[in-house]
């Protein structure tokens, strides 16, 4: 306790000698902040105010690691100015930031500007945790550029979170590592306190609730064979309190500077900024003195299906609304908005679409996925770095279709004549209102039963529409088994799954008949699921039946408000549309879980629930697929260019592999994917106008084996990339 008293007046020192050594930086010539505080705006205000936003990435949040620096955990980069570090990850097209660069932005339709931070560049190693008075000097110079330029600029703790958090959950506290992050807001705070309420405070970047590092037994922290330290995870419960605890310290850290810092909008960050771990209740937004002054912060709303390569089908639509739509349930209902901090831009698109996408345009998914988040009244922002989406050189926006993108719906934004696009989403249903509600366990729920009136002859299936209870995900582990009895006739059909969200709504799965509907037919309708784990009420809510002719026309609806009153029939006998119970001995690991993020911390884990053989040998197929070329590395990879816009790439034959994936870039990160293509030979000749003379390009090359997924369903497993290869066009 000693220690802790010792460190906490230790900060309250540095408190206030950082926030005296921080004054009298020189600002940008013509500064245009007026120190305005405008009271009459609520937070969803600002929200629409702010449009569409960019993120000045690569940028001012560029460091270099050093371990051994375990108060600013940064390298001193040459000549220890703020513009070395400003261009350390820019790979040698190095741009300094200017008002121009500002100036296009706005020009180009953004009205907002995230300017990540590493805090910890150029700071002394003294352990006071003092930010560098010309380093935070170089960060007001860009927040004047934006205010210049009449943009929201939104500054943050970036990466630097990230290292003070695993240092402190390694070799501290969560009361050191809160009162190091309120003393690090205090100073920042202070140093732009009088700056109008279009400067916006963002607490942290993504790795609130992220663990310690790995330690031996020495206490030293352990490194991969790359030289990378190794994390592990907190519990889920510490991992919600250390988020819920640095939240609250970055909120009461800026509103106890005062001055315009009291009314200023703070945005708090999400669990891992992963839109399911930040819409649990265990999440907790920071307790704020100012009332209507707080967002909350996330990122990439279809993150999830980006690693998986399932963009611009239906399900990525789906997927993304689903996604905003607990957004919206949790937050924005509450009056707090949504700043959804990185979003994808086109460029970083290309290469991830699914086989089966209708988008298949990088630009059009991108306006897509704006529209979208835009009609839900949240702050989307592009992550982009130096030249990759916008140009720094020539301060424009690099391709015409995307230009029009941003401007087109800027303008609609700023004139009032954006129309949100149709989500086709339905809110989730209460119990009481249902048709019929789908237990765990192979318990048959019967929907309906009655005698067919006329308005109901004709009719050659039935289409089920239904919800999946808050803790389900109808994913492709799970099933729903439709029947019905028609003049003593049984019809049945198992559905699987195909929506890794949880909560989803709406979903429609159809039963064909065996034999029309006649007038005066006695009729039941039942639906049942297989063994579940972990379901708290029921599985699946039914909102309704409907009932379809060849013609496909829908002739008679029933839901609860007209559900038959006679008597229920016999439920069927044919245990063909029962799914076999989860064995009781079985490990639980053994049974598939619902889809996840690839990088970020698990997400809602779906009950598990067992299925019919054709699950079964999908997941076996993909199993065999996997194990062909998952491991597998592609070898003896050359590239040569042997005429104009015209490159050669040959490889080493995979006994076990279908084909091979081939990708081109002129970023060494392959951040921008310019050519993808696939082939089932071992030599690729590529001409492309995309090529140009004289320039340096990135090749690698993956294998693939297909197999048969769900319902017979084309599908690829990869294998990992080889090490990037360089070559010069001719």
């Amino acid at each position: 306790m000693k220690v802790r008293k010792l460190i906490a007046s230790l900060l309250a020192a540095c408190t206030m000698l950082g926030s005296m050594s921080l004054q009298g930086v020189s600002t940008v010539t013509g500064m245009a902040d007026d120190g305005v505080m405008r009271d009459d705006m609520t937070a969803q205000d600002y929200a629409d105010d702010m449009g569409l936003g960019i993120n000045l990435g690569n940028t001012m949040e560029a460091y270099w690691l050093d371990l051994n620096r375990q108060y600013s955990g940064a390298q001193t980069i040459g000549d220890n100015k703020p513009q070395n570090y400003e261009t350390c990850w820019m790979n040698g097209n190095d741009v300094i930031t200017t008002q121009d660069i500002i100036d296009g932005m706005k020009n180009a339709g953004f009205n907002t500007v995230r300017i990540p931070v590493y805090w910890g560049n150029m700071m002394k190693e003294d352990g006071t945790y003092s930010i560098n008075s010309e380093y935070i000097g170089r960060v007001k110079e860009i927040v004047d550029y934006c205010r210049n330029a009449g943009v929201y600029a939104v500054i943050n703790i970036h990466h630097y979170d990230e290292f003070v958090i695993r240092h402190f959950a390694t070799f501290g506290t969560l009361e050191q590592c809160a009162e190091t992050i309120k003393h690090l807001w205090t100073q920042i705070a202070e140093y732009f306190k009088g700056y109008s309420d279009y400067l916006i405070f963002e607490g942290f970047n993504e790795y609130l609730g992220g663990g310690p590092y790995q330690t031996d037994s020495q206490g030293k922290i352990v490194v991969d064979s790359k030289g990378d330290a190794i994390t592990t995870n907190l519990s889920t419960e510490d991992a919600y309190k250390w988020t819920n605890t640095l939240n609250q310290a970055f909120v009461d850290a800026v509103r106890e500077t005062g001055g315009n810092n009291e009314k200023r909008m703070l945005i708090a960050s999400g669990y891992l900024t992963n839109i399911d771990n930040t819409t649990k209740a265990d999440f907790k937004m920071p307790n704020d003195p100012t009332e209507d002054r707080l967002m909350v912060s996330v990122h990439y709303v279809d993150n999830a299906l980006y690693w998986s390569y399932q963009l611009g089908n239906e399900y990525w639509k789906m997927y993304s609304i689903n996604q905003l739509e607990i957004l919206k349930r949790t937050f924005k209902s509450k009056g707090i908005p949504v700043f959804i901090g990185e979003t994808t831009t086109s460029t970083s698109y290309k290469g991830h679409f699914a086989e089966d996408a209708e988008v298949t345009d990088p630009s059009e998914a991108m306006d897509y996925m704006l529209r979208l988040i835009k009609g839900y009244g949240f702050v989307p922002v592009l992550w982009d770095t130096c030249d990759d989406f916008y140009s720094r050189t020539f301060c424009e926006i690099d391709s015409q279709a995307d230009e029009k993108v941003i401007k087109t719906l800027s303008k609609e934004l700023a004139d009032g004549t954006f129309v949100p696009p149709e989500t086709g989403y339905l809110d989730p249903m209460e119990k009481d209102e249902a048709l019929g509600l789908v237990y765990n366990g192979n318990r048959t729920a019967n929907l309906a039963s009655g005698t067919a009136d006329a308005s109901m002859a004709g009719a050659v299936k039935i289409r089920y529409i239904f919800d999946c209870a808050s803790d389900v995900s109808f994913n492709q582990w799970s099933s729903i088994n439709l029947s019905a009895t028609v003049a003593g006739t049984y019809s049945n059909k198992t559905v699987v799954g195909e929506y890794a969200m949880t909560g989803f709504t709406g979903i429609k799965a159809v039963l064909n008949l065996k034999n029309p509907i006649n007038e005066g037919d006695s009729f039941s309708v039942y639906a049942s699921t297989g063994s579940w784990e972990g379901v708290s009420d029921y599985v699946f809510l039914i909102r309704c039946i409907e009932f379809i002719d060849k013609d496909e026309n829908v002739i008679k609806t029933i839901d609860k408000s007209n559900k038959p009153s006679e008597p229920s029939s016999e439920e069927p006998s044919d245990s063909s549309n029962k799914a076999p119970s989860v064995d009781p001995n079985q490990p639980s690991n053994t049974i598939p879980t619902s889809a996840r993020p690839a990088t970020t911390a698990p997400t809602t884990v779906a009950p598990k629930a067992t299925n019919n053989n054709k699950v079964l040998q999908a997941s076996k197929n993909k199993e065999n697929a996997e194990k062909a070329v998952k491991k597998t590395k592609v070898k003896k990879v050359t590239v040569k260019s042997s005429a104009k816009k015209k490159i050669t790439v040959s490889w080493k034959k995979i006994t076990k592999a279908t084909g091979y994936q081939v990708q081109v870039s002129n970023k060494k990160n392959f951040k921008k994917v310019i050519i993808d293509k696939t082939t089932k030979k071992i030599k690729l000749t590529i001409k492309s106008n995309k090529l140009n003379s004289k320039k340096t390009y990135y090749v690698r090359v993956r294998a693939y084996a297909a197999y048969k997924g769900l319902n017979g369903k084309p599908k690829k497993a990869y294998g990992k990339w080889n090490k990037k290869i360089k070559v010069i066009v001719k």
